[in-house]
């Protein structure tokens, strides 16, 4: 019979709190490998869920095309 594992999730706000505290969870909470891209994306973007492929696409989808807004003269 087959094991059956249970996967916990943390929230991101734990998360971040661990990486602003500078501590390191143990392997078997978090991976090290992950742990260390996710530390990396929040030194270099701020924020630890986001990427520059991330943060590229979302630049796209909010850009708008808006003329040029004209403004009367008051005299």
């Amino acid at each position: 019979m087959r094991a059956h594992r249970h996967s916990q999730r943390f929230s991101g706000s734990f998360i971040r709190g661990l990486i602003a505290e500078g501590v390191e969870p143990p392997p078997i909470i978090f991976r090290p490998e992950v742990y260390r891209v996710i530390v990396k994306w929040w030194r270099v973007y701020g924020y630890p869920f986001v990427n520059k492929k991330y943060l590229e696409l979302k630049e796209r989808e909010l850009e708008v095309d808006v003329p040029p807004m004209e403004v009367p003269l008051r005299r």
